[in-house]
């Protein structure tokens, strides 16, 4: 069990020696305890982890995420400068992630990540900017998509918003964001649509 790998990972640094070669079990607790859903134990590790190697991906990555998904947008969602400060920590962990890796694949996480925290900073013009960039990196990810189409909507621009939510549900018919996303939009354009034929 999850539990019993931490036992054992937290049992062997007992007896291990602060070094960078341990920054691996660090890193495995973090997974096990964010899994697990204890954040705050998961951040932890994953302190511990960059601490010890400043050029872990993985570490930098999930501690960015708990950074935007616990501490911003659950446990600080009503205190407004903690937020802020969480979000602007998720975007420099990304970042510095970004800089460690190649992969496509995490590219294009990482920029719709950077992407998603802007959004939440109301940066809506620089969350626009990162899903073009996932977009140019990979056109088939629907989460670029539904984060380029929730920019373009608190920008204003409905329709081309609408084209973003249709392109992600193309891609993913399934994805309940999308639908939801295009929907909204939709009904907001007839209704523009309704009260301009009344003029």
């Amino acid at each position: 069990s999850l539990k019993k790998s931490i036992h054992d990972f937290e049992s062997a640094l007992k007896y291990a020696v602060f070094t960078e070669k341990n920054w691996q079990l660090y890193d495995n607790i973090g997974s096990a305890k964010k899994t697990l859903g204890d954040f705050a134990g998961a951040r932890a590790a994953f302190d511990s982890s960059i601490v010890l190697t400043r050029t872990n991906y993985y570490s930098l990555l999930n501690r960015g995420v708990i950074y935007l998904n616990y501490d911003a947008n659950n446990l600080n969602a009503n205190n407004a400068v903690e937020k802020e400060k969480y979000l602007k920590l998720s975007i420099l962990d990304f970042d510095n992630a970004l800089r460690l890796t190649t992969s496509n694949t995490d590219r294009v996480n990482l920029y719709n990540n950077i992407g998603i925290a802007k959004f939440f900073l109301g940066d809506f013009a620089g969350a626009l900017n990162y899903a073009d960039s996932a977009i140019a990196v990979d056109a088939g990810n629907a989460q670029s998509y539904i984060l380029k189409g929730n920019a373009r909507f608190s920008l204003g621009d409905y329709e081309a918003a609408f084209e973003d939510f249709n392109k992600a549900t193309e891609i993913n018919p399934q994805d309940a964001n999308a639908i939801k996303g295009r929907d909204a939009v939709k009904s907001i354009l007839e209704s523009e649509k309704k009260q301009s034929g009344k003029r």
